[in-house]
């Protein structure tokens, strides 16, 4: 982004990292699950157990959930960010933004049982034919290997990040005679769901939502 240097423009600050650490690591952590929540739900920027497990597990005759996630996830991949530029002015470089970004996984895990555990075979392929109907009408949650959670949101809103999604089956030749069933997603976002917001829970603290995710 070209950089607009006026003695007009309001002071800022810049956040400063230690300089001197003791010790130099990478951050490990693995996106593990896709959560799907209705669109019509607004989560808090700091969500707490309490709301989520009104929103993974509600009461009452009738009640639905209104987020549910996915099978653990494989081959997850997020593409380079997509670009727009434009000329600003003669004397400035272009201006470019991001505005879209893929997320690519796939979901090898076949189930037949249903979340009550009563047999129901090919639930995974009901589950997502069922999420693949309603996908005009979802929003995204990436859920991490270390329960974190982390909520794509629209720019500078609590509204979740537009986004459409494409689910298909395909199979896999392991060898001759060993043929797998797998589905493939593509979530196509209308920015990019890995800005730098820190996650503000773990659904590892939350004891009342263990077995939902």
């Amino acid at each position: 982004m070209a950089s607009l240097c006026n003695d007009a423009c309001a002071d800022f600050t810049l956040t400063t990292i230690l300089s001197a650490a003791c010790k130099i690591d990478e951050r490990r952590r693995a996106l593990k699950r896709i959560g799907f929540y209705k669109c019509n739900i607004t989560i808090p920027d700091t969500p707490d157990c309490a709301a989520l497990a009104t929103l993974m597990a509600p009461t009452g005759v009738g009640a639905t959930p209104g987020l549910v996630f996915s099978n653990e996830l494989q081959d997850v991949a997020f593409a380079d960010p997509t670009t727009v530029s434009r000329e600003i002015s003669d004397t400035r470089p272009e201006f470019i933004k991001k505005v879209s970004r893929q997320l690519t996984a796939k979901d090898r895990i076949g189930l037949d049982v249903d979340a009550a555990g009563a047999p129901a075979k090919f639930y995974d392929w009901s589950w997502w034919k069922n999420i693949d109907n309603l996908a005009t009408q979802l929003n995204f949650l990436l859920l991490y290997d270390d329960g974190t959670l982390e909520i794509p949101r629209a720019e500078g809103s609590l509204v979740g990040m537009p986004a459409t999604l494409q689910v298909w089956r395909g199979q896999e030749k392991v060898q001759a005679g060993y043929i797998v069933d797998l589905k493939s997603l593509s979530i196509n976002f209308l920015g990019d769901p890995l800005s730098f917001n820190a996650p503000t829970i773990s659904l590892n603290t939350c004891p009342d939502l263990a077995g939902l995710f």
